[in-house]
């Protein structure tokens, strides 16, 4: 039957015998040795060993269970790994475990190295041990030979580092070209095309954004965030920008912080400098030691250091100025070459170009200055008109407003909501102290005055070398000069000295307003007077030298012994009662020019004899004779020489 079969099928199909027999035996579905292979009902079949084919195999899905898949006939040793592409991975050893190679010569020299992931033409293609690098694209990697722990995506990135010993690199190149000179930097996160793209052996670098530290070639631990930041860096280490082309031209600046678009732009060989805010130190070239905070801050700032600008547009025109302080929206705006100020509050010190040794704290302080230095401003518009004006102090709002040129000028005391602030119309009026709301508020040319107190000297316009010391002292004063007024308020009566006009040279001590008591001196001038507490005068010197007290004592002294010292120091009423025969001495009077005189109270005690200094001269040149015991005579003595002579006269004799 099987011969007739193989008949019947041979006429029926022309199919010879050994055509037949590759048949026989088959299970649909199921591979067996020199058979042939037939589909089962759902067109699979299984346990297919090898296959070669010529053409093109076309497979929408393509499973591996265990093994290598390798694409170029030559399987690595090792497991876990995956090489698709001519020589990937076709020096691999036993332990070289785990990688993945896509790529032309893709891993190609790989041993033992562990855990790599290699994508594109010649990617890590000269790593041997070193393991757990990660490269994707053509050339990333590419000369590596003992490196680990990389991570490089993008055509060219780290192309040349290249490990001599075992070293774990850590470094991260992501962007086109990316770490392209790396050579045995390490630490380094490189993203951007172009990112870190000269860096040879620096170290911990971190590089975000196009063309960001693009030359830097050994600077170390800088980081760059943003398209060009640190473009020119080449070996300026430790520096910090944040932003597009910040720090663009530093090379070899240390240890600045930039963060803002354009911050620390032209930085060049600067170090230390923090700039905060677009544009911010933004001309800066060689300057250290600068702090600047906000939009523009410091922007035309070139050589000048050791500032700390605070505040939009703040030190915008600085140049070459040093070690100023200025906080504040718009604070020493033109300052150009201006060293050594404070400028603290909006616009304060805005116009100063070249001046130093000033502070301005407050709203537009010190605003109009240009050139005046040494100059004190606090409060708001302080000194505000000020522009060469030299040692102006100006403590309070307005004080000093409308002061130009003027020279050495103080004011303490701002607006009060009624009087004016000290000195605030002061123009040119120099070396006045004003102490005060309101001292010398009306002030404008006149100099060489001190006021101190509430509206003190209030309207003095152009009198000068006058002291107003107390509440509304002087207050009336316009044009007066010279005076000197000291004196507490007196309530419903006005200051010491208030009243007074256009009266000069005048003193006062006391609440005498000018104008009390009977003594009218309000336009008068050279008059003393001396008042109470209600301003009472009790003593007055004219300007003629004359003297008028409301009374006056003198100081009593008493004397004992026989030998008694008449002391012109302690007193001008001396009193003895004799105890024995009697000897004085006169010591210490006034020198010579200079009257002076005392009176004598001599009482006997007994009968006893009284002798004189020998510089006495009595009346008919003989000295009166001595009281008769229990009496008591007076006697007056004046000297003008300083006691070289003395005249005496009795007063009165033998009184009871």
């Amino acid at each position: 039957m099987t011969r007739a079969r193989d008949l019947a099928d041979y006429i029926s199909t022309g199919v010879s015998d050994t055509e037949l027999d590759v048949l026989d035996g088959v299970t649909a579905g199921t591979v067996t040795a020199s058979k042939a292979l037939v589909v089962d009902a759902n067109k699979d079949i299984a346990s297919l060993r090898n296959a070669t084919l010529a053409g093109t195999a076309t497979i929408n899905t393509l499973a591996v269970d265990g093994g290598t898949i390798k694409l170029d006939g030559n399987y690595p040793t090792g497991t876990g790994n995956v090489a698709l592409g001519d020589t990937a991975l076709d020096s691999l050893q036993s332990g070289g475990d785990n990688n993945v190679a896509i790529g032309r010569n893709t891993g190609t020299a790989i041993t033992t190295g562990t855990e790599n992931s290699l994508v594109g033409s010649l990617a890590g293609d000269a790593l041997t041990t070193g393991s757990q690098n990660v490269a994707f694209g053509a050339q990333a990697l590419t000369l590596d030979t003992l490196g680990s722990k990389s991570v490089a995506i993008g055509e060219s990135t780290l192309k040349v580092q290249n490990f001599t010993s075992a070293t774990d690199a850590f470094n991260v190149a992501v962007g086109t070209d990316a770490g392209q000179s790396v050579t045995t930097g390490v630490q380094n996160t490189l993203i951007g095309g172009l990112a870190g793209g000269a860096i040879t052996t620096g170290a911990s670098n971190v590089s975000v954004g196009y063309g960001s530290l693009t030359s830097n070639t050994t600077g170390e631990r800088n980081t760059s965030l943003g398209h060009q930041s640190l473009y020119t860096n080449t070996t300026g280490s430790f520096n910090t920008a944040s932003g597009r082309a910040s720090m663009y031209f530093n090379t070899t600046g240390q240890q600045n912080a930039a963060f803002g678009q354009d911050s620390l732009f032209a930085n060049t060989t600067g170090s230390y400098n923090v700039a905060l805010g677009k544009s911010a130190l933004q001309t800066n070239t060689t300057a250290s030691n600068n702090t600047a905070v906000g939009y523009r801050a410091s922007y035309s700032s070139t050589t000048g250091n050791d500032n700390v600008i605070i505040g939009m547009d703040s030190f915008y025109n600085g140049t070459t100025g040093s070690d100023n302080v200025l906080i504040g929206h718009r604070a020493g705006y033109n300052h150009s070459s201006g060293s050594s100020n404070v400028g603290v509050g909006y616009d304060a010190l805005l116009q100063n170009t070249t001046a130093g040794n000033n502070t301005a704290v407050g709203y537009q302080a010190a605003y109009s200055n240009t050139t005046g230095t040494d100059v004190v401003a606090v409060g708001m518009s302080a000194l505000q008109d000020n522009t060469t004006g030299v040692g102006n102090v100006a403590i309070g709002r307005f004080a000093l407003g409308d002061n130009t040129t003027a020279n050495g000028n103080t004011a303490v005391g701002g607006y009060d909501g009624s009087a004016q602030p000290a000195l605030r119309v002061n123009t040119t009026g120099a070396s006045n102290t004003g102490i005060g709301s309101g001292a010398l508020a009306s002030n404008t040319t006149a100099s060489y005055n001190t006021a101190l107190g509430y509206q003190a000297a209030y309207s003095n316009t152009t009198g000068a070398r006058n002291l107003t010391v107390g509440p509304f002292s002087g207050y009336a004063l316009t044009t007066g000069s010279g005076n000197t007024f000291v004196g507490a308020y007196n309530t419903g009566a006005g200051g010491s000295g208030s009243n007074i006009t256009t009266g000069s040279k005048n003193t006062i001590l006391g609440k005498f307003n000018g104008n009390e008591g009977g003594l009218d001196i309000r336009t008068a001038s050279n008059n003393i007077v001396l008042s109470d507490g209600d301003g009472n005068p009790r003593v007055v010197t004219d300007s003629n030298g004359k003297t008028r007290a409301q009374s006056y004592a003198e100081t009593y002294v008493s004397l004992s012994g026989t030998t008694p010292a008449v002391d012109c120091n302690n007193g001008n009423v001396f009193a003895l009662t004799t105890s024995g025969n009697t000897t004085f001495t006169f010591s210490n009077p006034p020198a010579s020019g200079t009257a002076y005189g005392f009176t004598l109270k001599l009482t006997a005690g007994g009968g006893h004899t009284i002798t004189y200094p020998n510089t006495v001269d009595f009346a008919g040149g003989t000295a009166p004779d001595a009281p008769a015991s229990g009496e008591t005579d007076v006697l007056v003595f004046i000297t003008v020489d300083g006691g070289t002579n003395w005249y005496g006269a009795l007063a009165i004799d033998a009184a009871g």
